[in-house]
């Protein structure tokens, strides 16, 4: 992984069962593409990271992330996708964002999020 063939581009379904390797969820990316703006960060033509804010009254972040970025270079993904977190924050004009941890509370630390009682906020 490369910084010159890391790019972000609209996020798809698709991209995020590749990144989880979860066919089970597709229904979960379906619901991720409709809910809010998403974000896949690619690494060449390959997905290797995905997020975004679902809208229902207030922000809920996601993401996801390949076992391969998490070890090859995770802070130039989480660079990417904080940005484009923030980015999106502000273009649904929304004060504060919700978010839990699934994998590990480091990954939302790492993108901005404090956390309060069993809750992430931003």
């Amino acid at each position: 992984m490369s910084i010159s063939n890391i790019q972000v581009k609209q996020f798809l379904p698709a991209d995020q069962v590749i990144i989880t390797g979860n066919r089970e969820c597709a229904e979960l990316a379906c619901h991720n593409q409709v809910a809010g703006p998403g974000f896949t960060i690619m690494d060449g033509n390959r997905p290797i990271a995905c997020g975004g804010i679902r809208v229902v009254g207030v922000g809920i972040a996601w993401f996801a992330m390949t076992e391969e970025a998490k070890t090859n270079n995770p802070m130039l993904v989480i660079r990417k996708a904080k940005t484009k977190i923030e980015e999106m924050q502000r273009e649904q004009q929304l004060c504060e964002l919700f978010a839990t941890s699934q994998d590990c509370d480091k990954w939302l630390e790492h993108l901005g999020f404090h956390k309060v009682e069993n809750i992430f906020l931003r």
